[in-house]
Parts: structure tokens; C-alpha cells; sequence
């Protein structure tokens, strides 16, 4: 027996096998559901971009994809990147997954702002809730980076000082050989402690105190 040509077999296949039609330039669903023989309540969703999930959930419960990926006909518009929603054509009953003007929100360095300046309407301190964050691309949020950093050290060389020193002190009071030193030499133990102390003062302290910022 001859064996099948593979080029014949695919160039069969393609003639003879119906191809899904997509019908372009529709922007009324009515019609849309027409061409496409579509009942009337079924649901319409885009994906664009992937999320073959999200494809077989939603088939999984009836609905219908348009494959026309800038077509305006759908229920549920699902994307990867914003721009590839039209907000200004939306109408009421059309459900998207991107809000327009919501980066102050939706990204981190905009939530970190929003954040910041919730204390001027609610009287909120962030940082009661809220990991330290800093915008670097702001001359003097990069400034605050840095002093935050400074009194981080300062305050991580403290805590290892009083460790040390409590270890000493039970081996002392164990009857054991205390140590001779600590990791901490004198000079930075000094920085940290005079670092800490004025962190851990009040502000109006601070600005009453002609040498707090020397």
C-alpha cells in the first residue's frame, strides 16, 4: 500500500473541514448574534492575551467567544493591557477587567502616594499599616530612603550591642567566662545610640531642640 502523503492529507483536511467564519466590522450584538447563529441570551466574551483558563470557564458555562478581538460586540471584554479596552464606547452592560484613571490605585508607586496623603482627609498615619515605601524617583523621597536606611543600621547595631551584652550578663551570672568584647566596637555603638535616641523623640521635642539635627 502506498503510503499516505502528508502535504495531500493536510491540503485535504483544509478543504474539507468548516472553518469557523469570522465576521468583521459588526458593531451591533443584535447582528453580531445573527451572523454567527448565536441564541439571543447567550453570553459574548473577548480574551485577548492568553488566559486559556478564563477561555474554558467561560465556555464551560455557555458562553460564546468572539473571535474579532476589537470587535465591540461582547458582555465581557478580558485583556492583558488596558489600552486594548475602548472605555469611551463601553456601555452600561459591558464588563471589563481594566478601570481607566485608576493608576493611583492599581500600582504600587500610586497606592504608596494615595497612601501618603491619606493622612490631610482621615487623619491616618500609614505607617501604623503600611510597609515603609519610597518613591526613588522623587529627589527627596530618595533622601528619605536614605535617612531611613541610616537609623535602620543604627537601630540593627543596637539590638545586636544589647544582645551581646545580656549574654554576657547571664554567663556572669551563671559563673561562666563573660565576654571580653563585643561585635560592636565603641565609636559605632555611640552613632547608633545617638541615632536612636533622637528617632525615638518627639517631633515637637525635635524642633524645640536648637542641636537635634546636628
Amino acid at each position: 500500500m502506498k503510503p499516505l502523503d502528508q502535504a495531500a492529507i493536510a491540503s485535504f483536511l483544509e478543504r474539507n473541514i468548516a472553518q469557523k467564519q469570522v465576521f468583521l466590522n459588526i458593531t451591533d450584538m443584535t447582528t453580531w448574534k445573527k451572523k454567527h447563529r448565536v441564541d439571543d441570551s447567550t453570553k459574548v466574551f473577548i480574551v485577548k492575551g492568553g488566559y486559556g483558563d478564563i477561555k474554558r470557564a467561560l465556555k464551560a458555562r455557555g458562553w460564546v467567544e468572539n473571535k474579532d478581538l476589537d470587535s465591540p460586540c461582547f458582555d465581557l471584554k478580558w485583556t492583558l493591557k488596558s489600552k486594548d479596552i475602548d472605555a469611551n464606547i463601553l456601555d452600561d452592560k459591558q464588563i471589563v477587567n481594566h478601570f481607566t484613571k485608576a493608576t493611583s490605585i492599581t500600582t504600587k508607586v500610586g497606592l504608596t502616594h494615595s497612601l501618603k496623603n491619606l493622612i490631610w482627609f482621615n487623619n491616618v498615619d500609614i505607617d501604623t499599616f503600611y510597609p515603609r515605601c519610597f518613591d526613588l524617583g522623587l529627589e527627596e523621597e530618595k533622601e528619605d530612603f536614605m535617612q531611613e536606611f541610616k537609623a535602620v543600621k543604627a537601630a540593627c547595631y543596637m539590638k545586636i550591642y544589647v544582645r551581646e551584652m545580656r549574654e554576657c550578663f547571664d554567663a556572669t551570672a551563671n559563673g561562666l567566662e563573660p565576654l571580653k568584647s563585643t561585635s560592636v566596637n565603641e565609636k559605632i555603638r555611640k552613632v547608633a545610640y545617638k541615632v536612636c535616641k533622637k528617632r525615638v523623640r518627639d517631633l515637637d521635642d525635635l524642633i524645640d531642640d536648637p542641636n537635634a539635627f546636628d
